[in-house]
């Protein structure tokens, strides 16, 4: 991870939302195919973290309600991931976790949202658990680590964060 000080670092920051339904899920977004890495992968909303941006949490939450519709004040703060570096140099993602009242439907932004759709927890734990990621790092799963779903393969990043989460909520 570069340092603070390097002028080629950059940041992004995404947020993890559950929502209580009949069940607690999480949500996912389907990225846009438009031609970038990321593109058609299951992911968290949010995005890079602009000038304007007060911190990372700002650009977070303008990044979700840019991308879904969703608006700051519908979500409770829970909580910062901390920060985890991609495979591309210079960029790192901050994480943070909150909880969606789930009250607005969501509105995503065609251009960059193909998908908005939510994964009950309980099926993200027992994932986590049947295929073992709670015995080892998601570092040392690497290229391994994959949560399987309905909507498709969570993996990459993503599956880093999921198993970061995971490892705090489902001890």
């Amino acid at each position: 991870m570069n340092g603070a000080n390097d002028p080629a670092a950059r940041l992004a920051a995404v947020l993890a939302l559950f929502v209580q339904r009949q069940q607690t899920n999480l949500l996912f977004i389907r990225r846009a195919d438009r031609g970038d890495p990321w593109s058609s992968d299951i992911a968290l909303p949010g995005g890079h973290v602009d000038p304007g941006d007060a911190d990372a949490l700002a650009a977070a939450y303008r990044e979700t309600t840019e991308e879904i519709g969703i608006m700051p004040d519908a979500i409770t703060y829970l909580g910062d991931l901390g920060a985890l570096a991609t495979h591309l140099p210079g960029l790192t993602v901050r994480v943070f976790v909150g909880l969606w009242d789930g009250l607005a439907p969501v509105e995503p932004d065609p251009v960059e949202v193909s998908r908005v759709f939510e994964v009950p927890l309980a099926l993200l734990v027992d994932l986590h658990r049947r295929h073992g990621y709670d015995t080892e790092s998601g570092e040392a799963l690497c290229d391994r680590l994959e949560y399987p779903v309905n909507e498709g393969a969570i993996w990459g990043l993503t599956a880093r964060i999921i198993h970061r989460l995971l490892g705090l909520v489902a001890v």
